[in-house]
């Protein structure tokens, strides 16, 4: 009877025709399905009468725990007035006389229930009651899957909402338009209707409400601005029970208020008022997704004031969310880090400016960039954390501003420079974890810079920071995508795109261009006896030996397992036969001469546009010579 219902997607239609195949089999007037929804705390009541089709079922969202109360399989021959009222509000005028129930068990757990009524007496028989047994286990195993299904769409929808929240708070600075979409995701994915947003200067103020009287939002304020120590201290969210709380409240279905502190850095910003009524609850994984919602709008809440705080530099402001588009849209470095430095000068009046970097793996800055008339003195500098003003901001991570560094016994005088008073900021360049640069911006004389420009500076910094901090990413991934991890060359998927780069480059200035083709004759057999690391070691010395023997022009590549092969620009075949040479004898060198497989190189070398003409042909004809090489080895 059941086929492919727990294939089938449409469950009215999967339990219309199993309850008229029910009612076909097993006699009575009427069907009824009951499943538990257990996280909206309701019941779903599907019924179905002899003579309806299919699609003529009755499904009933509303409440009805009285039907699917009775958790006992039974037959009841005897129905009282009880039992017989709870149906009449699904069967207007039928007189019920004989009902058999059947739980929906999965696992322990009652999921629902299944009944057959008929207004005859002796309608149903225990032997019926034995025959549902394993058509209401179908159903409970069919509806606890239904159940999954919906909690992963559900799971998945509030992932929706949390990212496009996100995009929405990091995207603008309109307060309004992210409080908004705060209380829209808890009223479409949560289905939480009533709430409120408050934001917290010295008193808190109504931002934003839903679903709530305006004297249920004075209420809540009088609420928070009294007595709430407990919430301030632990910035946790806090359940309260209304009924003493807010004996005025307008809204009586509500029972519960639940507040969530709205975070950024740690300090409250507001709250996020959410009213249940008695049949929502908050679970924990609802609670957490929705903590997490509030601490966004905690930042849209930070930004936006900000931005309010710099309305007087509006023109500079215009001009720093212009240039973070232009950095984000760029992710080359050096770029990237010229326009950083040219745009903050620009910003705030700047003469000069410099950008040191953290040197990798050691305590030192290095100035990468310079501005100004010493700027070739300045640059390529190095200073250890620490080390004057510079390397105490990259030490700490804390910005500074200096009116007069003459008066500043910090300031450290740079080699082949002069000694005169300066005005100065300096501000650190965070990625996630640490101070990877600071940016020093400075103009001669006292001409201190304003709290003003130190503010915009550090606005922008953070904008530098991440745009720095995800072209370095980028061009890590970059690399690593056309690098071969054990000998750190470049690999094949490179190997023909540079090839046709240099073909054309060739084409266009009439030069000649060779590739050599390289393998290691026996490598197999070596790897098989000595072991994968000896044999990982090996090739990594052949990839120490091809950098060593070309030129910087020139570019080496891993092909394959055992497979190397180079690019020679502007190169003969009797030029790029030098280099073989080269290799050769650096090969007979450092490959291993007393082992018990004697490792060796062949080589195939072909010319643009003496051996052929397009990229393809030339590789063929270069790793054809390579195989004969290699015979005559063998």
């Amino acid at each position: 009877m059941f086929g492919g219902f727990a294939e089938q997607t449409r469950m009215d239609a999967n339990v219309a025709l199993s309850l008229a195949e029910l009612l076909r089999q097993f006699g009575g007037e009427h069907a009824v399905m009951s499943f538990s929804i257990e996280a909206e705390r309701r019941i779903r009541l599907f019924s179905l009468s002899v003579g309806q089709g299919c699609d003529q079922i009755i499904r009933s969202e509303r409440e009805n725990t009285s039907i699917f109360s009775d958790q006992k399989k039974r037959v009841i021959e005897e129905v009282d007035d009880a039992i017989r009222t709870r149906y009449e509000e699904v069967f207007p005028g039928f007189q019920l006389s004989s009902l058999l129930h059947m739980p929906l068990v999965f696992q322990g757990r009652v999921v629902g229930a299944l009944q057959l009524l008929s207004c005859e007496k002796d309608a149903f028989r225990s032997v019926q009651l034995e025959a549902l047994k394993p058509i209401a286990s179908a159903w409970a195993l069919i509806w606890e899957r239904e159940r999954l299904m919906r909690e992963s769409q559900r799971s998945l929808e509030r992932l929706r909402s949390f990212i496009n929240m996100s995009r929405q708070v990091n995207s603008s600075l309109d307060l309004d338009d992210s409080l908004r979409s705060l209380s829209q995701a808890a009223k479409q994915i949560l289905g939480m209707e009533k709430t409120a947003i408050l934001l917290l200067a010295e008193r808190f103020q109504l931002a934003l409400k839903n679903g709530i009287s305006m004297r249920t939002a004075e209420e809540l304020l009088h609420l928070l601005n009294g007595t709430m120590e407990r919430f301030f201290h632990e910035r946790k969210p806090l359940v309260l029970h209304l009924a003493d709380l807010m004996p005025n409240l307008e809204e009586r279905e509500c029972t519960q208020l639940v507040l969530l502190p709205m975070l950024y850095q740690e300090k409250v910003k507001g709250v996020f008022a959410i009213f249940l009524t008695s049949y929502q609850q908050l679970v924990p994984e609802e609670l957490l997704f929705i903590q997490t919602l509030s601490n966004q709008a905690a930042l849209a809440v930070e930004n936006a004031t900000l931005f309010q705080e710099v309305q007087q530099r509006a023109q500079e402001f215009s001009t720093l969310f212009e240039i973070a588009q232009t950095l984000t849209s760029s992710l080359g470095t050096k770029a990237i880090v010229d326009r950083i430095l040219a745009v903050a000068q620009t910003l705030i009046g700047a003469e000069q400016g410099l950008i040191f970097q953290r040197v990798e793996d050691s305590q030192e800055m290095e100035c990468i960039v310079a501005t100004g008339p010493y700027s070739k003195q300045i640059l390529g500098t190095r200073l250890r954390l620490g080390e004057g003003i510079t390397g105490l901001v990259a030490q700490t991570g804390i910005g500074e501003r200096i009116d007069d560094t003459t008066n500043d016994p910090r300031v450290l005088q740079i080699s082949d420079t002069p000694e005169e008073p300066e005005s100065m900021i300096v501000i650190p360049l965070k990625g996630k974890d640490q101070v990877f640069g600071v940016m020093t911006l400075s103009r001669v004389g006292v001409r201190p810079f304003r709290e003003d420009d130190f503010r915009l500076i550090s606005i922008f910094s953070t904008f530098a920071a991440a745009t720095l901090e995800n072209s370095r990413l980028y061009e890590e991934a970059a690399q690593m995508a056309i690098t071969d991890y054990l000998t750190g060359l470049y690999n094949y998927r490179y190997f023909f795109k540079r090839l046709e780069e240099e073909l054309s480059y060739s084409r266009r200035h009439g030069q000649k261009l060779s590739i050599v083709i390289i393998d290691l004759d026996r490598f197999k057999q070596y790897n098989d006896i000595y072991g994968h690391q000896e044999g990982d070691r090996l090739l990594a010395l052949v990839g120490d030996a091809l950098r060593a023997s070309i030129r910087l022009s020139d570019v080496a590549f891993r092909y394959g397992g055992d497979e190397f092969s180079i690019i020679f620009p502007d190169t003969e075949g009797r030029e790029a036969q030098v280099v073989i040479d080269r290799l050769s004898e650096r090969f007979h060198r450092m490959l291993p001469e007393n082992s018990l497989v004697q490792v060796r190189a062949s080589f195939g070398v072909a010319t643009f546009p003496i051996d052929a003409t397009d990229g393809e042909a030339i590789f063929r004809l270069a790793d054809q010579r390579m195989y004969a090489m290699k015979e005559g080895h063998h």
